[in-house]
C-alpha cells in the first residue's frame, strides 16, 4: 500500500505501484524489476519523489556509465525511472512530471567477442568450482546466441539430438508461431546432449534460475 501523499510518496512506493499496475504479468516484468531496482539502489528507495529533478537523474546516469554500463543499459534504467514517475503523476502522488535528461545516443562500437582462450578460461573456472553444468550452459549460450530466458525455458522435447536442432520459445512474445528452430552448432550440441532426458520429455534441460546463473 502506498504511503500517504502528505508523508512523502517515495521512490520505493513508486516502484511498488508500477510493478503491480504497469509491469505485472507482462513479458518484460523481470527486466523491468531489475532496471527499476537499479534506479532505487542508486537514488535511495526512501527518497521522496518530489526531490527527483534533472540534475539528480543526470547524476544517476553518469554513475551508471562510470560503473561500465552501456548507453543502452543506462537508457533502460532511465526509462524504468521515468515510467515510475509517470505512474505516480497519474495517481496524483506527484504533482508535476519533472524534466529528465534525454536518452543517451547508442554506441556504435562493435560487440566484443570472446577469444578461444577466454572461453576456455571461463569453462575451466566453472569446472574448478564444481559447476560443470554451468560450463556447458556457457558454451550453449555462446554458440547458439540465445538469450538466457530462452535457454531456461527449454525442456527435453525442444532438443532433437538426432537432427541436431533446438526450438526456442521467445522470451518477449507469447505467440508460439514466433518460436524459432535452429540447427545446433557442433560445440552447442556437445554442450547440451548430456542434459537432455531421453524419457522425461517435459524435464528442464538446464537447472539454473536467472539469479543463480547471474
Amino acid at each position: 500500500m502506498a504511503r500517504k501523499k502528505e508523508t512523502g510518496y517515495t521512490l520505493q512506493d513508486a516502484r511498488d505501484n508500477s510493478l503491480q499496475r504497469r509491469w505485472k504479468g507482462k513479458a518484460y516484468e523481470r527486466t523491468a524489476a531489475i532496471y527499476s531496482q537499479a534506479a532505487l539502489d542508486q537514488l535511495g528507495p526512501w527518497r521522496p519523489l518530489a526531490q527527483i529533478d534533472y540534475q539528480l537523474v543526470e547524476s544517476m546516469m553518469d554513475a551508471f556509465l562510470a560503473k561500465g554500463n552501456s548507453p543502452g543499459t543506462v537508457n533502460k534504467k532511465r526509462s524504468a525511472l521515468r515510467a515510475m514517475l509517470t505512474d505516480a503523476v497519474a495517481r496524483g502522488w506527484l504533482g508535476v512530471m519533472p524534466a529528465i535528461p534525454k536518452p543517451l545516443p547508442n554506441s556504435r562500437r562493435k560487440d566484443r567477442v570472446l577469444s578461444p582462450q577466454e572461453e576456455e578460461a571461463f569453462c575451466l573456472w566453472f569446472q574448478r568450482i564444481e559447476q560443470p553444468e554451468a560450463a556447458d550452459l556457457f558454451r550453449f549460450l555462446l554458440y547458439t546466441g540465445c538469450r538466457f530466458g530462452e535457454a531456461r525455458k527449454l525442456v527435453s522435447s525442444d532438443v532433437n539430438l538426432i537432427l541436431r536442432r533446438v526450438t526456442f520459445h521467445l522470451t518477449k512474445s507469447k505467440d508460439r508461431a514466433k518460436n524459432r528452430t535452429i540447427r545446433l552448432p557442433e560445440r552447442a550440441y556437445e554442450a547440451v546432449r548430456n542434459h537432455v532426458s531421453p524419457t522425461h520429455m517435459d524435464e528442464k534441460v538446464w537447472s539454473y534460475s536467472y539469479d543463480q546463473y547471474r
